[in-house]
């Protein structure tokens, strides 16, 4: 008897089977539509508003998703969905299997969980909940296509937004942050790393065909909880899967094995090639007297299987690195057999750590100041040169990763330094409100970081001059001695465990010396004075853009930084609608960051240019005005689902790049230096600039609340809405030097605002009337009257799609 019935649509449509008796709430559905009932699908109803609303959010972000279980339908007023329906899942399919067969089906499920994985870090999404359960395997209508996709996704999160307590989620698959969050029913910021611990304990039970832990046994639970290793036993002879699924489990966040790094690894790039491999070969037509040699054709695949490891491997690190590309496909290109390509690119490694050292050198003589032991850091480099030029490779796959381990936390020492480096200067240069007794801090603390690091590379390179030696001895006793002292050594280690150290190495990027500036031309703008410095560049010949702040100071330094963190943390490079961030360089004390080349400038640059010239007519009529005010109102969309608020939204700050396909105009939204995430208890830094003209201009788009509480002001989305009204104000206007209130002065815009004073819409054509409507719905004085960036770009998107359905209608 079924204690669950469908009402209005659903019911129309669907017809429920029976109940799966499957789900954390036992609220999962088997049904047919009412003129199919060959075909079914699951339906899974909620308890409450919150876990639906969660669990379609994430659906629709990963429609079209691979190896993501897809939604078919959602009904809102009943708090219900229906999603294509599975076979079985992971954890029943597995405990029919004996050892053999596990063995044989585990490369198909690693290649479909990871490219799951992939396809949720790609879409900013962390499962949570991973385990065996939410894995099920699914057969298409042909019968013959099959695949394990990754499902539930009720408790799941956005990376970079808090995961609090739930008491529905079962804890045996979870990371021991996980575990110790639910414990104390606190909030903890989601992170891929959950994933990949979730991922590691399945790669275990796939191994063994046991759960590490059931959930219920306390010794085991401590176990996961506490910092030391896990006690990892019966993973069988393989100790590749014994090494990959420890670097999964360790505790230390920082240290755990990412997804790319596993994708990297001889385990995966087997496993995922087996089946394909087998496939191959099964595809084959040979003729009947065709002779197959088996010790031969497993030889070739084995081979092959290790060749497309390393080569996947270094290309990977080459991108890891910011290493340059036509180097990068030289040494490719280049490449005469396994042995001088895996020599080859750790050399190349080695040789990045010396240039970075060499840019540390560069920098430290140009702040002109003797702490920075320029001498030291000379003496270091020489020395590391001599070693790099005579470095041989012996080592095995383990510890080959072990060794890149030690070469990454000696990038991340020296980048360290350059930023401490411009933190010096901007502080001893340019931040005059800085007193005596804080410069003197500061100085101070950069003096033992200093001596530190000195000590560091002094460390790495008597390590690794024994380290060539014991490779010379072709001891592999010695050599792993010789890598475990190295890899183990406190001075190495100092930072290994800063998230923001590790995200700055990341994006650092060692500029080649043979790069041509190219011009760049501004309009002569009337008010308007650029807060940064611009040079277009060709590299390989593309063209960037590389700017560095004019206003070098403390509260600007950290600003850059966030500007960095935000690109690498939310993955703003994944968004159409934001401009692409390549990573940075540090010269003359100065951090230059690098971005696509918008090849129409900004728009209030824009703006500026002869509407019936040739390179200005594209906003010339309504129809692209309107898309690409849509484009704008998507990417601030994808900034608040990411509970950031950009707060300088106006046309300086978005570019403009022609799109060929669409032949018109693509916005990107820039300068993220005011941003902020707007998480319960987040600080952030906020720029100080003082620009020649005293002018702020930037504050005409401040909303009331902030143009009247200057300092206790709380950034909010409703503060990016108010913006985007007056950015869509300009864009309707399209005028030259058109600034918001441009004849109010900036300390009497709140009371101007206050007395219901607001900017004069353009006439709009009766098609695009409902826009004006938007945009005073957009710059309300009350924020809580202000409409949202769901409701306003789902109007843009409808007047969009409405006036474009309008105009091919009349063009027939």
């Amino acid at each position: 008897m079924l204690n669950f019935e469908l009402e209005g649509e659903a019911k129309e449509r669907y017809t429920i089977v029976r109940s799966y008796n499957y789900g954390n709430e036992l609220n999962i559905y088997k049904v047919h539509k009412k003129n199919d009932s060959e075909t079914h699908y699951m339906l899974k109803s909620y308890k409450t508003r919150e876990d639906f609303e969660r669990e379609s959010q994430m659906l629709r972000e990963l429609h079209g998703a691979k190896n993501i279980v897809q939604m078919i339908n959602v009904y809102p007023l009943q708090s219900i969905i229906v999603c294509e329906s599975a076979l079985y899942d992971l954890e029943i399919f597995l405990h029919r299997q004996n050892n053999i067969q596990r063995q044989e089906e585990k490369g198909n499920i690693i290649k479909d969980m990871v490219s799951g994985l992939l396809e949720l870090q790609k879409h900013n999404i962390v499962h949570v909940e991973l385990r065996p359960k939410n894995i099920m395997y699914f057969q298409e209508k042909d019968g013959h296509t099959e695949s394990w996709k990754l499902i539930y996704f009720d408790t799941a999160c956005f990376v970079g937004s808090y995961y609090s307590y739930n008491a529905k989620i079962k804890l045996n698959y979870s990371a021991p942050e996980v575990v110790i969050a639910n414990e104390k029913k606190i909030k903890i910021k989601a992170d891929f790393a959950m994933d990949m611990f979730s991922f590691g304990l399945i790669l275990y039970f796939l191994e063994t065909g046991y759960h590490y832990w059931d959930g219920e046994n306390e010794e085991k639970k401590e176990e996961i909880i506490s910092t030391k290793y896990l006690p990892l036993r019966n993973i069988g002879p393989d100790h590749t899967a014994c090494y990959v699924i420890k670097s999964l489990l360790d505790k230390s966040i920082p240290h755990r094995m990412t997804l790319e790094g596993f994708i990297q690894t001889s385990y995966y790039i087997s496993e995922s090639s087996k089946q394909k491999k087998l496939t191959n070969i099964n595809n084959n037509k040979f003729e009947p007297d065709d002779e197959i040699i088996e010790e031969e054709l497993q030889a070739k695949l084995t081979q092959e299987v290790q060749e497309n490891y390393h080569y996947e491997l270094f290309n990977v690190l080459d991108k890891n690195f910011m290493l340059n590309s036509i180097q990068c496909q030289n040494s490719i290109s280049n490449y005469n057999g396994f042995n001088k390509f895996y020599k080859k690119r750790l050399t190349y490694l080695l040789e990045y750590i010396f240039k970075i050292l060499s840019e540390v050198i560069e920098n430290a003589n140009a702040s002109g100041k003797k702490h920075f032991r320029t001498n030291d850091f000379m003496e270091i480099a020489q020395k590391l040169r001599e070693h790099y030029y005579g470095f041989k490779l012996q080592i095995n796959d383990v510890q080959n990763i072990q060794f890149i381990s030690i070469l990454k936390n000696q990038v991340h020492l020296y980048n360290r330094l350059l930023w401490l480096i411009v933190r010096y200067c901007s502080v001893k240069d340019h931040d005059v409100n800085n007193s005596l007794a804080k410069k003197t801090s500061i100085l101070y603390r950069d003096i033992i970081e200093i001596n530190s690091t000195i000590k560091a590379g002094k460390s790495f390179n008597s390590h690794l001059s024994k380290l060539i030696i014991a490779l010379e001895s072709r001891d592999n006793k010695k050599i792993q001695c010789e890598l475990n002292r190295f890899a183990d050594d406190p001075y190495l280690n100092l930072y290994s465990d800063d998230d923001t150290d590790i995200t700055l190495s990341r994006w650092y990027y060692v500029i080649d010396p043979v790069y041509r500036k190219t011009p760049v031309t501004f309009t002569e703008i009337e008010s308007r004075e650029e807060i940064f410095v611009k040079i277009n560049l060709t590299l390989n010949n593309i063209i960037f853009t590389r700017k560095s702040l004019k206003y070098l100071n403390y509260k600007t330094h950290l600003c850059v930084i966030k500007e960095i963190t935000l690109y690498n943390d939310h993955h703003f490079n994944d968004n159409n609608y934001i401009i692409k961030f390549h990573g940075y360089s540090i010269q003359h004390c100065k951090c230059n960051l690098i971005y696509d080349y918008a090849d129409y400038g900004d728009l209030f640059e824009y703006f500026q240019g002869n509407p019936n010239s040739s390179k200005h007519f594209h906003l010339n009529n309504w129809k692209n005005k309107i898309r690409l005010a849509w484009g704008i109102s998507v990417g601030v969309k994808y900034l608040h689902n990411q509970k950031i608020v950009h707060l300088d939204l106006r046309s300086e700050n978005i570019l403009l790049k022609y799109d060929e396909k669409e032949k018109t105009l693509m916005p990107k939204i820039s300068n993220f230096l005011w941003s902020r995430e707007i998480y319960p208890g987040k600080t952030s830094a906020y720029p100080i600039i003082t620009l020649s003209s005293g002018e702020e201009v930037w504050k005409r788009w401040y909303d009331p609340d902030r143009l009247r509480n200057k300092k206790r002001f709380k950034p909010s989305t409703p503060s990016d809405i108010y913006s985007l009204g007056l950015l869509f104000w300009e864009i309707t206007w399209r005028k030259p030097n058109n600034l918001p209130f441009k004849d109010v002065p900036i300390k009497n815009l709140y009371n101007h605002l206050l007395n219901n004073h607001y900017e004069e819409l353009p006439g709009l054509p009766e098609g695009y009337r409902d826009w004006g409507n938007i945009i005073k719905n957009m710059w309300k004085f009350k924020a809580e009257e202000r409409c949202n960036i769901m409701t306003a770009e789902l109007s843009m998107r409808k007047l969009f799609n409405d006036t474009d359905s309008e105009i091919q209608h009349n063009s027939n």
